[in-house]
């Protein structure tokens, strides 16, 4: 009888509330050309926004995303665009992004892995206005040298 209880508190020790896959959670990073500062970054319309982001996934890598919401954008880079081998581990992917109109977006950075665990991260975009104002005038009187035209 000592025996089954001793027995029944160390099975109940053990199924404590430790992580339930054992596996660690992915993480994800970004570098971003021009540089960022504290998930921010300003770029001028029609300049590229270059992003690489690399991922660390223990369950093996699956697919890292780019998205937003307005403007619509979806980017992604899986293993097998990458080039990498079922349970690769770590990933590096490359976007660039062109804006053409000013305002701000929120760029959702997103790595999942095999086991459908996300890493997420978000980047601020403020874009400004680049373009040229143009200003047009229409020359209605021109004088001459002798001051009596009307042309």
């Amino acid at each position: 009888m000592i025996l089954s209880a001793m027995a029944g508190t160390l099975f109940f020790t053990a199924c404590g509330d430790d992580d339930e896959n054992g596996i660690d959670n992915p993480s994800v990073s970004y570098i971003t050309s021009p540089s960022s500062s504290s998930g921010a970054v300003t770029i001028s319309t029609q300049d590229t926004l270059e992003l690489d982001i690399t991922a660390t996934t223990p369950a093996g890598f699956n697919v890292i995303r780019v998205q937003s919401d307005e403007p619509t954008i979806l980017l992604e880079r899986n293993r097998n665009d990458l080039g990498l081998d079922a349970g690769a581990t770590t990933a590096e992917a490359s976007f660039g992004l062109t804006f053409d109109n000013p305002g701000e977006v929120l760029l959702t950075i997103t790595a999942v892995d095999d086991a459908n665990q996300e890493a997420i991260e978000t980047l601020t975009v403020t874009i400004e206005d680049s373009r040229a104002t143009i200003y047009t005038a229409k020359l209605l009187y021109a004088p001459t040298a002798e001051e009596d035209s009307k042309t």
